[in-house]
């Protein structure tokens, strides 16, 4: 695993802190880690929840979940700093990996992610080590995903230019073919608007979840509209199955 820092300094408009966090694996010669040409993962189905002033919060899909499809929690808090993601479980007894925190404009995101295990109604609870003003939760589930490391990189970046599309992650390098950018965007005031290219798959509370596919590896960044003061960025390649 490799830990890249980045300071990133535009005159005139905005510093940008950035991590990316990637693995070490090289591609084969045709994009591919291990040889194969993987399955584009799809998305399935989305709820969010929002539960402020408390540790926990809980949620459900509305339609079953299949055994086997990525479930990933997009969560954010504030204030953030110094609060503490303790657990993501669920009444089927997935294990969730919990990836961040990233912490921008006083607000701290984190991914969970889980393979499921077993089909039908599935519900997941997030805990936190303090109750914060704002916690929200965005629930997803992807079919065709890789089944044992499906997040190969993940990147945080911060902003503040409302121009059409202004809103940046860094740039991310997938090393497989048919991977998913995921982008996770939470703002001050507005709602977030897709990027171009980019499909829109949540917008409670204003923020925004979105993806699109990469099918050839390489470069790529989320991208969206935002409105407002600020705004943060998180972004996650998606390997497929």
């Amino acid at each position: 695993m490799t830990r890249l820092w980045f300071l990133v300094v535009l005159v005139g408009c905005r510093i940008n802190f950035t991590e990316v966090t990637a693995n070490d694996a090289a591609p084969d010669a045709d994009g591919a880690t291990d040889g194969r040409m993987p399955l584009a993962p799809q998305f399935v189905q989305t709820s969010s929840t929002g539960n402020g002033g408390s540790t926990t919060a809980a949620m459900s899909l509305p339609n079953d979940v299949v055994a086997g499809n990525l479930l990933l929690v997009a969560i954010d808090l504030v204030p953030g700093p110094g609060n503490t993601l303790v657990s993501v479980t669920d009444d089927k007894g997935n294990p969730y990996t919990a990836l961040g925190p990233w912490d921008g404009n006083n607000v701290r995101h984190y991914l969970a992610w889980s393979i499921a295990q077993t089909a039908g109604p599935t519900t997941i609870t997030s805990t936190l080590s303090a109750a914060p003003t704002i916690y929200d939760l965005r629930l997803h589930e992807y079919a065709n995903t890789e089944q044992t490391d499906p997040i190969e990189v993940t990147a945080f970046s911060t902003g503040t230019t409302t121009a059409v599309d202004g809103a940046r992650s860094p740039t991310i390098t997938t090393l497989e073919p048919n991977e998913l950018v995921f982008g996770f965007f939470t703002l001050m005031n507005g709602t977030g608007i897709a990027g171009t290219g980019f499909t829109a798959r949540s917008t409670f509370d204003g923020d925004l979840v979105e993806d699109k596919l990469a099918p050839t590896p390489g470069p790529y960044e989320a991208v969206a509209t935002c409105p407002g003061i600020w705004w943060n960025a998180v972004v996650a390649a998606i390997r497929g199955r």
